[in-house]
């Protein structure tokens, strides 16, 4: 199709560029990219990222140079990481909620070249202080992705020299969520992130021009990308939206008609206790979650609200490609509804020892550090040669989280490394406290940490959300042990009762402030 921005010069295969030009053309006379009342086809969509690729390039951003973004998620953001991504540029979001010195540290450990702001004033006005204490140009999207003001301050450089990128080229830096001190960034190659792209069908289940998906998250987070991209490539209708609001976002899924609706636990509770009966999700076909696992009540209520329920378990480092995923057909057997589902075709994955410098792999069903390789692995962490060589370890991952496979093949997290309790010599599991404490049909949340303890070292502590104001520790504790979910050393000693948990920027549980923090009551 002629026309087409990127027809000027030579797109190699396998690259990002490529994937967006053959979705553009595919899509050139329909709906692509939506964002409340904006609506772009693929012509439209290749057009203003031609628009957005000349700008950049005009201020000198071309092959290898870093364009840092920050914003909600939106149609001007996608446009310009794929206008970045055109140029042979590296993209890297940062978190919209760190502190701004924080990012602006990070802008100088990714050496960024640019800041690029979405239009909203909060990000305006944030961004134009993070570069300026980062010492970098910023530039201001418009919401229509038609222009980028980079104001007065800020001249045009002398245009980088015009390169297509490589498969193998660095395509983009997911930062890890949660990071505090020195910012730790994967570097993902156009080859990797590719693999991601086509591997929708995998981890949603169904993942086609025929779907379309809601993406709500901040940009800054993997989901974004492994959400995005996916359903992009497929030639999915895509729908940008900042999350407002449960009752928000089932509107948002009624009118827009919206096929496959991804989102994490905590934020999917939100959205059933908001009465979905109540809006027209008759599209809807698949209910996704990831980032904790699931329950069997989560799973039935999902169930209610979409025909199909898939989970999956996946990482900044990994990608979709090395994904592992599973649907009803797991999650509703007896006793698996916390499974993550077995590894996506071509995905690969061993249970090994979590205190071996080398790959040794646990005897079958036993816990060990999940260890995952596959055509979606990050080639590293940007500048920090050390913990990629610790981490990446003969092409394989090593996650620091804690798993098993059962005898079907199916996959279970265990928690994290650093989230094991050490009680008097017993390795206790943080997440398999959480999971028995939330069989309770009184507990609608909960969160367990370990505390200092002058005889035991550490004592099993957990904080928690109650439906029932009248609920006790004792009774909680005498219902674990009762029911035999949970070995004495295993049963909480304190209990701290809340009327909400604390939770990161991605609505995950957000363990480090419970251990400064204290409920209404703390019952021994």
């Amino acid at each position: 199709m002629s026309g087409f921005p990127f027809d000027s010069f030579s797109i190699e295969h396998g690259t990002m560029p490529a994937m967006v030009l053959s979705t553009c053309r595919w899509k050139a006379g329909e709906p692509l990219l939506c964002e409340g009342e904006l609506r772009l086809t693929g012509a439209e969509t290749c057009a203003r990222i031609g628009t957005m690729r000349d700008a950049l390039a005009r201020q000198g951003i071309g092959h290898g140079s870093t364009v840092a973004l920050l914003g909600a998620s939106s149609v001007a953001l996608a446009i310009t990481l794929f206008a970045a991504a055109e140029l042979g540029a590296i993209c890297c979001f940062i978190h919209a909620y760190e502190r701004e010195d924080h990012n602006a540290a990070v802008l100088r450990h990714i050496e960024a070249r640019l800041l690029i702001a979405g239009p909203q004033d909060i990000y305006r006005s944030k961004g134009a202080r993070i570069a300026e204490s980062a010492g970098v140009a910023v530039g201001i999207v418009r919401a229509d992705a038609t222009a980028i003001d980079f104001g007065p301050a800020s001249p045009a450089a002398a245009p980088a020299p015009r390169r297509s990128a490589t498969p193998d080229d660095a395509a983009m830096l997911l930062l890890s969520s949660g990071t505090t001190g020195k910012p730790k960034a994967i570097l993902h190659t156009h080859r990797s992130l590719l693999a991601t792209a086509t591997s929708g069908p995998a981890i949603y289940g169904r993942c086609s021009e025929r779907d379309s998906v809601a993406v709500g998250m901040q940009p800054s987070f993997a989901a974004w990308v492994f959400t995005m991209l996916p359903f992009f490539a497929a030639r999915a209708r895509i729908c940008f939206a900042e999350w407002t609001g449960a009752e928000d976002y089932l509107a948002l899924l009624a009118r827009e008609k919206i096929t496959v609706a991804a989102l994490v636990p905590t934020v999917w509770r939100m959205v059933v206790a908001a009465e979905p009966k109540q809006y027209d999700l008759s599209a809807l076909q698949v209910a996704f979650f990831s980032g904790e696992p699931g329950s069997p009540r989560l799973i039935d209520a999902l169930a209610a609200v979409a025909p199909e329920v898939r989970t999956a378990y996946l990482a900044s480092e990994i990608g979709c490609a090395c994904g592992i995923a599973g649907g009803l057909d797991i999650l509703a057997q007896p006793g698996k509804a916390a499974s993550v589902g077995r590894p996506v075709p071509n995905a690969d994955l061993r249970v090994v020892d979590p205190e071996s410098d080398t790959l040794r792999d646990v005897a079958a069903g036993e816990i060990g550090e999940i260890a995952i390789r596959g055509a979606s692995l990050a080639r590293g962490y940007w500048k920090q040669d050390e913990l990629t060589a610790a981490r990446f370890v003969g092409g394989w991952w090593r996650s620091g989280d804690l798993g098993l496979t059962d005898a079907d093949g199916c996959v279970f997290f265990k928690g994290r490394i650093d989230n094991r309790i050490n009680s008097g010599g017993i390795k206790i599991h943080a997440e398999e406290v959480e999971a028995a404490l939330l069989t309770h049909p009184d507990i609608a949340t909960a969160a367990v940490v370990g505390e200092p303890d002058a005889q035991w070292g550490e004592r099993v502590v957990a904080h928690v959300v109650s439906r029932n104001v009248s609920l006790t520790a004792a009774a909680i504790g005498e219902f674990c042990a009762t029911a035999g979910l949970l070995s004495g050393p295993k049963i909480p000693k304190a209990i701290y009762f809340h009327d909400r948990l604390p939770t990161g920027p991605t609505n995950k549980l957000y363990r480090q402030a419970l251990r400064q923090k204290r409920g209404h009551s703390d019952v021994q």
